[in-house]
């Protein structure tokens, strides 16, 4: 029976040092190097890496590379002394990469997962792709070229595939996706069941009485986080029996929209108020995002139109309203677990770095949050 290909690397190394070709204090093949040559996956090369380490045959030197332990130390000290400071084993070294942030969506994400990582014992190192596929590729050859361990992605599309991103995964290297779903990719993926939320919220519309509903959005083919929002909607109204008007679909606003004030000349006040001058009739709205709703509300309340007298709005992740008495948020929304999908995307990496199996997809629920806007 032929031996796993991490075992093959592993005594094709040991071979190494006992015939003298590998001395005590020389570095060993990297990762890279062993990939190449066996013709395997990072991961596999990692796990052979990992186990020489475990043993104490080799020591691993974060940002140097891995070393034939010397003979009589029993860690690293002498390798230590000349080639810089170990990480220990126990201290992981994680990469997280995340598009930006929002008032209503992203911080306690990103605080789920530092806190988590830091009580497993590890370091996290975060890099921002700003909304740009070319910055997230950036983004992960940097990660990779500091030696983590592994890498949490919240992408900023998952419709232009990241190269650098989907190269990791067919390496199985450690990777976990939040907040997205790559179509067509086996990746490990953590997020909100989209469909069912914009479903809960359009449907709660309709069931009080809205029949004229829009749907504003940026683009659901950008990522399949809006997309499934978008086809939630879609399926609240096939389900009542209730037409939906197309003309009712905004799907081109910008994301991570963020306004201060209302430009009565902007192109985003230009296409909703071109929506509710054409079809007066509308009645309620469901915005996809938060920032979307906040827009929304200051374009009703420059034209007249009263929030939640004449027009219903409900959202994705609104902030509490620290000032309301009755501890309601502005808007009706739905709320997402954060903090849970930071918690479980951490988890998930340290069981692939650990190479342990883990489900491809983790979908979370979410919380309905009754507010003042409807």
């Amino acid at each position: 029976m032929s031996q796993p290909l991490y075992q093959q690397i592993i005594t094709s190394l040991l071979n190494e040092i006992d015939t003298g070709r590998l001395q005590p204090g020389d570095q060993v093949p990297s990762e890279k190097e062993l990939t190449d040559q066996f013709q395997v996956s990072r991961i596999t090369a990692k796990k052979a890496l990992d186990l020489l380490a475990e043993e104490g045959v080799i020591v691993r030197i974060r940002g140097k590379g891995s070393y034939v332990n010397v003979s009589g130390v029993p860690n690293d000290e002498e390798v230590e002394g000349r080639n810089g400071k170990e990480t220990g084993r126990s201290d992981r070294l994680i990469g997280a990469i995340f598009p930006s942030y929002t008032d209503g969506y992203g911080l306690l994400l990103q605080y789920a997962v530092e806190k988590t990582v830091a009580e497993l014992g590890g370091s996290l190192i975060i890099k921002r792709s700003n909304h740009s596929v070319g910055e997230e590729e950036a983004a992960i050859d940097t990660l990779l070229g500091l030696q983590v361990d592994g890498i949490i992605v919240f992408p900023t599309d998952s419709r232009e595939y990241n190269q650098r991103l989907l190269k990791m995964i067919l390496d199985e290297f450690p990777v976990v996706v939040v907040d997205r779903n790559l179509k067509g990719i086996q990746a490990c993926t953590v997020h909100t069941d989209n469909k069912t939320a914009a479903y809960k919220l359009a449907a709660y519309l309709l069931e009080t009485g809205h029949k004229h509903i829009a749907f504003i959005s940026p683009d659901p083919n950008r990522t399949s986080t809006l997309e499934d929002r978008l086809a939630g909607f879609q399926q609240a109204f096939l389900a009542s029996g209730t037409r939906l008007c197309s003309d009712y679909l905004i799907t081109d606003f910008p994301s991570g929209y963020s306004c201060r004030s209302i430009d009565n000349n902007s192109a985003e006040y230009t296409l909703i108020k071109k929506l509710l001058e054409e079809h007066p009739q509308i009645t309620a709205f469901v915005c996809a995002e938060y920032e979307i709703a906040i827009f929304l509300y200051k374009l009703l309340e420059s034209i007249g139109l009263r929030v939640p007298e004449d027009c219903s709005i409900v959202c994705f992740d609104c902030p509490d309203d620290p000032y309301d008495h009755l501890n309601r948020p502005r808007f009706t929304h739905i709320r997402q677990y954060e903090e849970k999908m930071g918690r479980r995307a951490v988890e998930l990496l340290y069981s692939q770095i650990d190479n342990r199996e883990v489900p491809k997809l983790t979908l979370l629920g979410f919380e309905y949050k009754e507010g003042r806007s409807t």
